[in-house]
């Protein structure tokens, strides 16, 4: 074994006239590389998206300013594995005029080659009748795909796969406290 005679400016030690890398360089090299092909390898994933459709609208609670609407939205998951739901995002519009925006979590996980339903709340802060108005109701599901990349990607907010939906229509009051979408 040489005596190392200096460092160089781009971290290289000479010994005995030859120069060589620190092996922490190889390794975080050989790191980097793995972590490199596991993020492109997601690229080219398997998981087919969830379908997602509006079943049913609700009227959960009456009041003289305002009316509190339930979105029925069923998932259909033609994967082998579980698909987390995560965050959905939606509006509402009435006769032509964006009435509601929100967020929130789904709270529910569509099951291996199954369906699940889950309910989506809207206000409409005027207390007209809902009969007869035309709407459009929309938006948007992300969805976990299965595998610890596809987690840590999702999680750092690199990569969240999506789904959308949609439906638009006039509300048939049935009643005081249902209606239905058409």
């Amino acid at each position: 074994m040489g005596i190392a005679r200096g460092t160089g400016r781009d971290g290289t030690l000479a010994i005995m006239g030859e120069a060589h890398k620190p092996k922490s360089w190889v390794r975080c090299g050989w790191t980097a590389a793995a972590v490199g092909a596991a993020v492109l390898s997601t690229g080219c994933s398997f998981t087919r998206s969830p379908r997602f459709e509006v079943v049913g609208v609700e009227v959960r609670e009456r009041t003289p300013e305002a009316q509190v609407l339930a979105f029925v939205v069923e998932g259909e998951n033609p994967n082998r594995d579980p698909l987390p739901l995560r965050t959905v995002r939606y509006s509402l519009s009435m006769d032509g005029r964006e009435v509601f925006r929100g967020e929130r979590s789904a709270e529910a996980t569509l099951p291996p080659r199954g369906r699940q339903r889950f309910e989506v709340p809207a206000v409409v802060q005027d207390g007209e009748a809902l009969d007869e108005r035309s709407y459009r109701f929309s938006g948007t599901v992300e969805f976990l795909e299965p595998g610890t990349i596809a987690e840590l990607l999702f999680d750092s907010n690199v990569r969240r796969s999506r789904g959308s939906f949609g439906e638009s229509g006039r509300l048939r009051d049935q009643g005081s406290e249902t209606a239905s979408p058409r």
